[in-house]
């Protein structure tokens, strides 16, 4: 597990309150909170070299939301999610937009979770139709 920390404000990335947040939930900034909080991660292996960074407490991906079906997400000012990792019908062998590197490259270390991608997700969306 780990906790995303932004350098210069050495705040986290954070879900509201504490415990399980639903999918479309935002991804917002706070100071750190004691263990248990719904601040941890944790890194699953993805297609491409990517790794999904999954919430602890919802068992839900890091989202980039404004999903487009042929790949062309255009949502950069919206705020970051989460949401369920896979779904067979959706771009990137069925990751979408919940791949992530870090940006020197290198691969996320995971922690001592499941070494697979999280199962695919029941259809919230067709994948003809945005999703948000």
């Amino acid at each position: 597990m780990f906790l995303i920390r932004n350098v210069k404000s050495g705040q986290c990335m954070d879900l509201p309150d504490t415990g399980a947040n639903p999918a479309t939930t935002q991804v917002s900034m706070h100071d750190r909170v004691p263990v248990g909080d719904n601040q941890e991660w944790y890194a699953l292996p993805g297609a491409s070299g990517g790794s999904y960074y999954v919430n602890l407490a919802s068992n839900l991906c890091l989202d980039v939301p404004g999903w487009a079906h042929d790949g062309t997400d255009r949502n950069s000012s919206t705020p970051l999610t989460i949401y369920p990792c896979r779904h067979e019908g959706w771009a990137y062998d069925g990751a979408d937009d919940h791949l992530w590197r870090r940006w020197d490259g290198q691969p996320v270390t995971t922690a001592a979770r499941a070494t697979t991608p999280p199962p695919h997700t029941p259809s919230h969306s067709t994948p003809s139709s945005p999703r948000s």
